[in-house]
């Protein structure tokens, strides 16, 4: 998974090991294919974060939430190490 730089979080599959920060908003042209995406990108997200909620989180430079994938108050859900 992957929070590129114009905000869009991208689920891809491919080799982790061939992403780079230079290639990282051209994975599905660079032999990665794209499974998922929050479709966020251009709303300004800066800080991806997961709450002690357990929701999953795009937050802006203010912190206000710009996406949530809506995982809080999920059994078992939290932040662990």
């Amino acid at each position: 998974m992957v929070f590129q730089t114009d905000s869009n979080l991208v689920l891809f599959s491919g080799n982790a090991d061939k992403v780079t920060p230079s290639n990282v908003n051209a994975l599905g042209s660079n032999g990665f294919t794209q499974l998922w995406t929050a479709n966020t990108a251009g709303l300004a997200g800066t800080n991806l974060v997961m709450q002690i909620d357990g929701n999953l989180c795009i937050l802006n430079n203010v912190d206000v939430q710009v996406w949530c994938a809506g995982t809080n108050g999920t059994a078992g859900a939290g932040t662990y190490a």
